[in-house]
This record gives C-alpha cells, sequence and structure tokens, in this order.
C-alpha cells in the first residue's frame, strides 16, 4: 500500500481509538509470522520484520506495525503530541502523558494523575 493511503487508514485508527494515540518507548523487534499488522490490517509474513509494543486498547496489551507502518504511525502521534510532551510524565496507571499543570501523586517513584491514584486506591 502507497505511504499515503497508509497514513490516511492510521489516522483514522487513532482517532477511533483502534491505535495509541502516543508514542511507545519500549519497542520489541522480530521476524513475522503472518499475524496481522495493527495498523494496515495486512498480514506480516515471515520474509517481513514485525516491530510492536505494549499497550492496552479494548482489552488489547501487544500491538504489532510492519516496519513501514509503525514508522507511520509514529510520525502521526508525534506530530500531533503537545508541546509541552517532552517535559510531560506518564502515569504509570493510564499511560497517559501528566502534564505539569495537572495535580500528579508521586508513590515509590512511579508518577500518576491525581486521579488514577484515586482509582488505583478504589481498586484495592
Amino acid at each position: 500500500m502507497e505511504p499515503d493511503g497508509l497514513r490516511l487508514i492510521i489516522r483514522r485508527k487513532i482517532a477511533d481509538g483502534q491505535l495509541p494515540e502516543k508514542s511507545q518507548r519500549r519497542l520489541w523487534g522480530r521476524q513475522g509470522k503472518g499475524h496481522v499488522c495493527d495498523a494496515c490490517d495486512g498480514a506480516i509474513m515471515k520474509d517481513e520484520f514485525v516491530l510492536g509494543g505494549v499497550y492496552i486498547i479494548d482489552q488489547k496489551e501487544t500491538l504489532q506495525f510492519h516496519v513501514q507502518c509503525f514508522w507511520i504511525w509514529d510520525s502521526e502521534v508525534r506530530a500531533s503530541a503537545p508541546a509541552d510532551a517532552v517535559s510531560a510524565i506518564e502515569c504509570v496507571y493510564c499511560h497517559r502523558l501528566i502534564s505539569s499543570d495537572q495535580d500528579r501523586t508521586t508513590i515509590q517513584h512511579a508518577r500518576y494523575h491525581a486521579a488514577c491514584w484515586t482509582e488505583k486506591e478504589r481498586e484495592r
């Protein structure tokens, strides 16, 4: 598929919540095994390389991408990141960024939105 067509599909999936709206810092890569690419829905064949990361979307934790699909997705989420995202910190509960103007809680070096910490405590 052409990059422009992939970009439109990926933008739609980000907007619909089918793909994360923030980039992943920790990735893994390996030879494809015929699994479906979460960006383009095409098979990632044995002669292709798959990139993946751990996210939580609709109870699915691991997402896998063709290399080209990953780079397009990553460029889209980085382009739409808020200007303060570089200095923002990730909440360990919801995995969204905590901007400098939001209330936050730090427990044993883990940072949470104040509301996320309250929710986590309620779950106990």
